[in-house]
This record gives C-alpha cells, sequence and structure tokens, in this order.
C-alpha cells in the first residue's frame, strides 16, 4: 500500500493531505523503499556528478 503512495508521489509529484499524513506516519515501515526512490531519481537528475555550492557574505548587515 505505501509503495503506491510512494509511486504516486515519485511519479505525479503531488498527494492529498490524507495520502501524506499516511505517509507520516508509517514512514519506518517504508523507508528502505522510499531511499531505493530517491537514489534513482537522484541518478536519473545528477548521476554521478558532485556539485559545491558557495556562500560569500560581505556582512551581517539585512
Amino acid at each position: 500500500m505505501y509503495e503506491n503512495l510512494l509511486d504516486k508521489l515519485s511519479q505525479e509529484h503531488v498527494l492529498s493531505h490524507d495520502e501524506y499524513l499516511t505517509l507520516l506516519r508509517h514512514r519506518d515501515e517504508m523507508r528502505e523503499y522510499a531511499a531505493n526512490l530517491a537514489r534513482a531519481a537522484r541518478q536519473t537528475y545528477y548521476g554521478n556528478k558532485i556539485y559545491i555550492r558557495g556562500l560569500i557574505e560581505f556582512t551581517n548587515y539585512c
């Protein structure tokens, strides 16, 4: 059941409020499946590349 919700989120990028609550309530039971989906998405978009981003602040005044 949780795999279906994670697959839907992975493909459609949206879930209903109740579907999100279901995932949050059962996050421990589906952690490995969610991690595998995340790895696949990362590989699709970034491959094996490493991106470094830096922020230089000239002052602490807003």
